[in-house]
């Protein structure tokens, strides 16, 4: 009986969710050229889209069969075997280094006002060459909602 629920949403979630999102998406970029507030509807739509189908799953692997193993999350295991000791700790360390630099451009970027002014222009330029300029969040409540989505 479990077996055929799951069929269901898996084939739902190939068939329903990509035609009817493309078809969405269509009318949502006729539709925000003439109404600028069309982006925080359409982003709590999508909202609701990626959170109900990530509680339902939580919610299977809490009531039902399904652990959180199955789905793939587990603890983090460190395995040395594929390339060795020094080369996974030092790609280890490489990422630590990696995720600092980025902590100090977050900082960065809400303290200093030239690098917030550097990251205007570059958004502005990659957001006038983007394709996907329309889904873009323009407005500080426009961002607030898009934080959500992302």
């Amino acid at each position: 009986m479990m077996t055929i629920f799951y069929w269901i949403i898996i084939v739902l979630l190939l068939t329903y969710e990509p035609i009817y999102g493309y078809f969405d998406y269509q009318r949502f970029k006729a539709r925000v050229r003439r109404f600028p507030n069309e982006r925080v509807k359409y982003y709590s739509k999508v909202m609701l889209g990626l959170w109900i189908p990530a509680i339902v799953i939580l919610g299977l692997t809490a009531f039902g069969p399904v652990t959180l193993k199955d789905i793939g999350l587990s603890g983090i295991a460190i395995n040395t075997a594929a390339l060795g000791k020094w080369t996974t700790f030092i790609s280890l360390g490489l990422a630590v280094i990696y995720l600092l630099s980025l902590c100090y451009y977050i900082i960065g970027s809400k303290v200093s006002e030239k690098m917030q002014n550097n990251i205007a222009e570059i958004q502005k330029k990659q957001l006038e060459a983007s394709t996907f300029a329309d889904i873009m969040p323009v407005s500080k409540e426009d961002k607030k909602v898009w934080t959500f989505v992302s």
